[in-house]
């Protein structure tokens, strides 16, 4: 997602352009009182809660948008404007000097291999095995401050350890 400098009400601003959006949203600390409309939206965050949140009349100069247009005040953003889908809006062009917007963060990058490996261990041999009741189990666990795991094992005729169930 584009990034980009602007003005709104004459302060310098990060301006972040989202297409996925339908409001204007800036931060509450940038807004004075006075630009206040007395009126309330509703919005839908991305994880799906709702919030109540002011509305602001503000004037905007960016290469996204230029003029006066309501906004809804949030207190914390990663960016102090966020300009989505209104009337006028435009999307960034190849002259426009923004930057663009990590979405995925480095450390997801680096624990997708670790899971590929592990969903690759778990599904190749040795598999689950069905239980032997006559046969002694042996109950392995592991735990940390995110977590718990525990695996359930048993001999097999070779003297193998092979896993009978799992769970974390």
């Amino acid at each position: 997602m584009p990034v980009t400098d602007g003005l709104l009400e004459n302060q310098p601003v990060r301006v972040l352009r989202d297409t996925g959006c339908s409001a204007v949203i800036v931060r509450r600390s940038l807004v004075s009182k006075t630009k206040l409309t007395g009126q309330e939206a509703q919005c839908v965050l991305i994880d799906g809660s709702i919030r109540r949140a002011p509305v602001v009349e503000v004037s905007l100069d960016t290469p996204y948008f230029t003029g006066t247009t309501t906004a809804v005040c949030m207190e914390t953003l990663l960016y102090d404007v966020i300009i989505g889908n209104i009337p006028g809006a435009t999307n960034p062009t190849p002259a426009q000097p923004a930057s663009v917007v990590q979405t995925r963060s480095p450390v997801k990058a680096t624990r997708a291999k670790p899971f590929q490996e592990l969903k690759k261990r778990v599904s190749s041999p040795p598999i689950l095995r069905l239980p032997n009741v006559s046969q002694p189990f042996i109950l392995q666990i592991d735990a940390s401050h995110l977590g718990v795991g525990a695996v359930l094992l048993q001999e097999d005729t070779a003297g193998e350890k092979r896993p009978i169930a799992f769970a974390s």
